[in-house]
């Protein structure tokens, strides 16, 4: 098996963890990485959208995007990057941003409907962590492995 990485950049915009996750079927289709789907979806989805939190930019609003579809907050466009590649028993998942500020696990708190994005991937994934690559930015990765996609 070739490790080849897949990578994918997306605009900073409220579609863009749609767009991450047919990306995401695609890929595990290719690499016959089916069964681990469900939860790389589940993960990038909180990824990317913690990318776009991160990367304190504004995005547009549903109504400017019902109003000016997919050109909506153009004025303050900028990318994030997601690539995925196969590892021995399963994939790796990364997700690059604009902010050096490292993501924080917090306490789940039911009340709260933000901030539980690192929460669940903790939760889900073999293993997760950042590091900040010389260019700039950071990168979250994730790994998931077969074993775990069985449970």
């Amino acid at each position: 098996m070739i490790n080849r990485r897949h990578y994918i950049q997306l605009a900073i915009h409220p579609i863009a963890p749609s767009f991450a996750r047919s990306h995401i079927d695609r890929v595990l289709r290719g690499i016959e990485r089916e069964e681990l789907t469900a939860p790389t979806q589940l993960i990038a989805s909180e990824l990317v959208t913690g990318a776009i939190k991160a990367s304190g930019l504004r995005t547009p609003t549903y109504e400017e995007i019902e109003q000016f579809g997919m050109y909506a907050g153009v004025e303050d466009f900028t990318t994030i990057w997601l690539g995925i590649y196969p590892i021995s028993d399963g994939i790796v998942l990364e997700v690059w941003d604009l902010s050096r500020n490292p993501p924080i696990l917090a306490a789940l708190d039911i009340g709260d409907h933000c901030g539980q994005g690192v929460f669940l991937v903790d939760l889900i994934s073999e293993c997760w962590g950042y590091h900040r690559p010389k260019t700039g930015g950071k990168v979250v990765w994730a790994k998931l492995n077969r074993e775990a996609a069985g449970q």
